[in-house]
């Protein structure tokens, strides 16, 4: 299993801030009669599995997230927010999301989302 959600594709484009609400819905993930109490998104440069250690990938949350306006929602929505990145490196290029739950029994897990695809121009490469 690569992700925790069917595979989805957010483009962020060039001069895209906090671009957004993008809602995760995270009611079917929850243990039974828990809630979702807060959040932590990271992005990271290309797939990202389950499997994988963090370590091996270049994170890029500084960039593409808007950290400031994450939220939970109710009690199991997740709204992220997207800036475009201004290293050139993490232009054009795939990113996937990993979400730090805490859950509202204090338990916490997370979650892999692939893809937010960043884009310097107009056309879908």
């Amino acid at each position: 299993m690569a992700a925790d959600f069917p595979r989805f594709k957010i483009e962020v484009r060039y001069k895209s801030s906090s671009y957004g609400p993008f809602s995760f819905d995270f009611e079917d993930a929850c243990p039974s009669g828990i809630t979702v109490d807060s959040v932590t998104v990271r992005s990271f440069l290309g797939k990202v599995d389950i499997d994988d250690d963090l370590d091996d990938y270049t994170e890029t949350t500084s960039e593409l997230i808007d950290t400031t306006n994450v939220a939970v929602t109710g009690n199991y929505t997740v709204n992220v927010y997207f800036n475009f990145p201004t290293t050139t490196t993490n232009m054009e290029e795939k990113h996937s999301l990993v979400f730090e739950i805490t859950f509202s029994n204090g338990g916490t897990h997370n979650y892999i989302g692939q893809y937010v695809w960043t884009r310097a121009g107009f056309t879908d490469a």
